[in-house]
Parts: structure tokens; sequence; C-alpha cells
């Protein structure tokens, strides 16, 4: 495919470095792809937020609270399984339309919640879309970006999930002081339908992958689809092997962080929302810059 390949764009001066040097349908495609993991983030993380008030108001105990954190990895794993499938049958853009909304409503129901077994349903079936989501997203952002600069933009839309865990740790301070514990933690989850805007830009703006129309093409002409275990076939065996110990290790103690650190500070070291926001901003930027 030959890509037209935008001009240098300059911000007071200064070359704004691999972002210039991306086409127009790079530039959406990233932004689609950082814009969904971050709002999925944003959605996924206010759980960990409102785990005191979940205790509080619900009266959930701890390991309860740890069971729900569970529930959505769960399902994130599932979904990425099963997202990565879909994709290669139906497309990677609708997929990703789908995966979005899917997070946004399941995160909104979230808010009209009384028990935990309703939020266990909830959390579990949230976590197959963004499951989904983060495993389409890199596919789609690897296909779409040219080798030269895939590992660059790759790394920039992983940044997307510290921007969306910033937004939510942003709005706890405010939601808090405008209504009782007992409401606010309803109203943060009500606001995670917002996502859902996401899809329009996405199906109107983002083109599919070429990867997969080729794939598409081939089959109709007659070629058989690789059979989902040949990943782990020998001669891809290594490589899958070492990604899912690597993304096993980082993934799970990096969950174990964002999920339990808002209740540590608050329950155990007795620190206020807004001084609690404080001290999980230093934890964000350190995932901002990271990638």
């Amino acid at each position: 495919m030959d890509i037209q390949v935008g001009p240098n764009e300059k911000l007071g001066g200064f070359k704004l470095g691999w972002y210039s040097e991306l086409s127009t349908v790079e530039r959406r495609t990233f932004w689609a792809c950082f814009a969904g993991f971050g709002l999925d983030s944003m959605d996924t993380t206010i759980y960990a937020l409102v785990i005191p008030s979940l205790m509080a108001t619900l009266g959930l105990t701890q390991p309860q609270a740890g069971y729900l954190a569970t529930a959505a990895l769960l399902g994130t794993a599932v979904g990425g399984w099963g997202g990565g499938i879909l994709a290669d049958s139906i497309g990677r853009i609708r997929v990703l339309q789908l995966t979005i909304l899917w997070v946004a409503v399941f995160t909104f129901l979230a808010a009209f919640a009384n028990s935990f077994s309703q939020l266990f349903g909830i959390r579990f079936l949230q976590g197959l879309g963004y499951g989904g989501e983060a495993a389409v997203g890199g596919v789609l952002i690897s296909e779409v970006v040219r080798p030269p600069l895939r590992g660059r933009v790759a790394a920039s839309v992983q940044s997307g999930y510290a921007a969306g865990y910033a937004v939510s740790v942003a709005l706890l301070p405010v939601i808090g002081s405008l209504f009782p514990e007992q409401f606010g933690w309803r109203v943060l989850f009500a606001i995670g339908i917002v996502p859902s805007v996401l899809v329009m830009f996405i199906r109107r703006l983002v083109p599919e992958s070429s990867v997969y129309a080729d794939a598409q093409t081939a089959r109709k002409a007659g070629a058989e689809a690789a059979p989902f275990w040949d990943i782990f076939a020998s001669a891809h065996q290594r490589r899958t092997l070492a990604a899912l110990i690597m993304a096993t290790g980082i993934f799970g103690g990096a969950y174990v962080m964002i999920t339990w650190l808002p209740t540590y500070l608050r329950l155990t070291l007795k620190l206020s929302v807004t001084s609690s926001a404080g001290y999980l901003a230093l934890n964000i930027l350190g995932s901002l810059v990271g990638p």
C-alpha cells in the first residue's frame, strides 16, 4: 500500500518528532487507538478508586473487593483471546468500536448495582470488552503504521492507559466534593458512558487495516485461514510463550498496584481523597512517560 506521508509540522519552530512523519491515516489510527485505550482505562480504573466507598455503602468486605477485581481480570483474559479471533472474522475497526461501546455500557450499568453479585457479573463483562479493545488496538496500530515508526507509535498508544487513569483520578475529588459518598461512586460509574462517543469518530474517520482487507481477499480466492493454535507451533512457540510470560508479569504486577493503592492510601494511611489523588498522580506520571 502506498502511504502518503504528511508534511512536517512544527509547533513554535520545534518539529513534532515521529508524529510529523505519520500519514493522515496513521495519525487517525493512532488517535483512535490511544483514545480507545485511554477511555477504557478511565472506565476500568474507576473501580479501584471507589473500593473504599463500595465497602462503606454496600458493606463489601476486602475479600469481596478482591473478587471483583479478579472478575474483571478474568474477563480481560477471555476478552483478549476472543477479541483477537473476532477481529480476524469481522475486522479490526468493527471490533474496536464494539469493545469501546461494550466497556462504556457496562461501566454505566455498574452505577445501578446494589450488591456484590451484581457488581461481579458487571465487572466480568466489562473486562471482556477491555481485553478485546486492548488486543485489537495493538494489532491495528501495528498493521497500519510503517515499520520504521511502529515501535514508537505503539509505545505511545500504551501511554493512553496512564492518560485515562489520570482522568479518573482527576474526577475523584471533583465528584467527591459535589456528591455524598453513597452517591458519588455511582456518578463516577455513570460518567463511564462517555467513551461511547468515540465510536462515531472511529466509524467515520478511521479506515480498516489493509492487512485484514488483503486476508479477506485471499480467503475469497480460496486460501485457508491459519488455525488459531498455530501461534503455539514450533516456529512461533518460543516467541509466543516469551510474550505471554512477559505480559502476565507486567500486567499482573501493575494491576495489583493500580487496584489496591487507592484503598491503601485511604483506609490504611487515612489520607483524604485530595491527598490520595496527589500520590496517585506520581504513579500515573511514571506510567505516562515510561512507554
